[in-house]
């Protein structure tokens, strides 16, 4: 429960905040090296007398090296690519819109999960049955000596196999449907004006 509430806060604030997050999620990509790299050059310095050194001169300054080559590089990519990243932050703030003004991406991920848990539940249980129903014969229990999974028998594991089966099955029809609910409702967004639209939800 409480990670479907975090992740519509988190839509939430992409959908007015995307820009800042992605610039400090950049941002933080590429001073982490460099701050890394910068402690280690301070290490090689101080002749590995600092914590997190790995104690030996040269693998503190190759360290450094390459920690701060990598941050010049990802910071130097980042400036680059500014235009690409602005697209990518619309695209970002139109699909959280999408979500947030359409019921339905609103609830498909917490119905898929929902659908997923009682499928793989029913399986483990309906497995669970498969694999101990010999133990209610006396003879196999006093056989095994001990509460364990006697051998199974032809029958056992056809049926085992054949759960399996049903269970990826039953996964992958959930998926599909997913997929139609998502591709059919953003369809059905865009084109009743979703993208120039200012509020207000589609009952889709």
């Amino acid at each position: 429960g409480t990670g479907v509430v975090m992740s519509y806060v988190y839509i939430t604030l992409l959908r007015f905040r995307a820009a800042m997050l992605v610039n400090i999620g950049m941002c933080l990509l590429g001073l982490g090296p460099l701050t890394t790299g910068a402690y280690f050059l301070w290490c090689w310095k101080k002749d590995c007398q600092c914590w997190g050194s790995t104690g030996d001169k040269f693998t503190d300054g190759a360290t450094a090296l390459v920690a701060m080559l990598v941050g010049v590089t990802f910071m130097t990519i980042s400036w680059h690519l500014q235009q690409d990243i602005a697209l990518a932050i619309d695209c970002i703030e139109m699909s959280c819109k999408a979500v947030l003004e359409t019921p339905s991406l609103k609830l498909e991920p917490v119905l898929a999960l929902f659908c997923r848990g009682v499928v793989d539940f029913g399986s483990i249980y309906v497995a669970a049955l498969i694999l101990t129903c010999d133990l209610a014969n006396d003879e196999v229990r006093k056989r095994e000596e001990r509460w364990i999974i006697p051998p199974q028998s032809l029958r056992q594991i056809f049926m085992l196999i054949t759960l399996a089966f049903w269970c990826l099955w039953t996964n992958w029809i959930i998926t599909a449907v997913s997929d139609f609910v998502i591709m059919y409702t953003t369809e059905l967004w865009v084109f009743t004006g979703g993208l120039t639209r200012r509020g207000g939800p589609v009952l889709s």
